[in-house]
């Protein structure tokens, strides 16, 4: 039986799974070696967009951190590992605007395998307060 050749993937598309990969990996890494971050589940006010600020404003939030404070907070009825991985994004890349942060975590999210997701939500359920 004559062996089907496989069609090869566009350079492009194997070099942006490898960025994922690798920003899945700095997001784990985070969670794991920063054991003062602590995870909270709240219920934010006005469930009107789905954008994140690095501030004390509750209003229209999935998520937030407070940065001194090393928490992470989360609304328990948004997508909680999207919103834990743009929250920690985040933290590691204070310095980037809103818009980059989203496209990261558009990536992320794309290219993540369910092992990865288990393997975030593990370490999110330690952290926990």
């Amino acid at each position: 039986m004559p062996r089907r050749k496989r069609k090869k993937r566009a350079p492009e598309r194997t070099l942006e799974k490898r960025r994922a990969g690798g920003f899945i990996e700095r997001v784990t890494l985070f969670l794991r070696r920063r054991h003062t971050w602590k995870i909270s589940y709240a219920k934010m006010h006005g469930r009107k967009s789905r954008v994140c600020q690095v501030l004390n404003e509750e209003d229209a939030l999935d998520g937030y951190i407070r940065p001194p404070w090393e928490v992470i907070l989360i609304d328990h009825r948004s997508e909680v590992i999207s919103t834990l991985v743009h929250e920690v994004l985040h933290a590691l890349y204070a310095s980037k605007p809103e818009r980059e942060i989203l496209k990261l975590e558009k990536m992320i999210m794309r290219h993540m395998t369910a092992k990865q997701a288990t393997v975030l939500h593990r370490f999110m359920t330690k952290r926990l307060k």
